[in-house]
């Protein structure tokens, strides 16, 4: 099975102690050996330089972006199909928020029918299936 790869589960595994961060960060070891197989959007990669750019940590949002593209399978580019299926998503579902709908595009797009998130708001989208880390073991 491949997994779709949210953003927090890896600032979730490289971050401060957490309920989240041990279960995350065996989801990445799993992939580095092998175990599984991971697959992200160029918007992670995105997400992840954002997130450590604005607190000034630009280095280690390198580094752990250069791991993450190391230890998944495959980068979907976010293309005009994409972006059309996620304002189509968001328009069905007004919760939903944009990057996410990119996310939840991207996915069925690629016929990808499960995603690793802490995120419950995808729960929503009865077209995917969230895999909370925490449960990763039972699933």
């Amino acid at each position: 099975m491949i997994y779709f790869l949210d953003s927090n589960v890896i600032l979730y595994a490289v971050g401060k102690e957490h309920l989240y961060r041990e279960p995350c960060a065996e989801i990445l070891r799993k992939s580095e050996n092998e175990e599984i197989e991971l697959i992200i959007s160029t918007e992670i990669i995105q997400e992840i330089l954002y997130f450590y750019s604005v607190r000034n940590l630009r280095s280690k949002g390198l580094a752990v972006a250069e791991k993450v593209i190391q230890i998944t399978r495959e980068i979907l580019s976010v293309d005009r199909i994409d972006i059309e299926k996620a304002m189509e998503l968001m328009q069905d579902n007004p919760p939903l928020k944009p990057r996410d709908a990119i996310h939840a595009a991207v996915m069925l797009n690629h016929d990808s029918l499960y995603i690793l998130s802490a995120d419950a708001d995808f729960d929503q989208l009865p077209q995917i299936q969230r895999i909370d880390p925490l449960k990763f073991e039972e699933f």
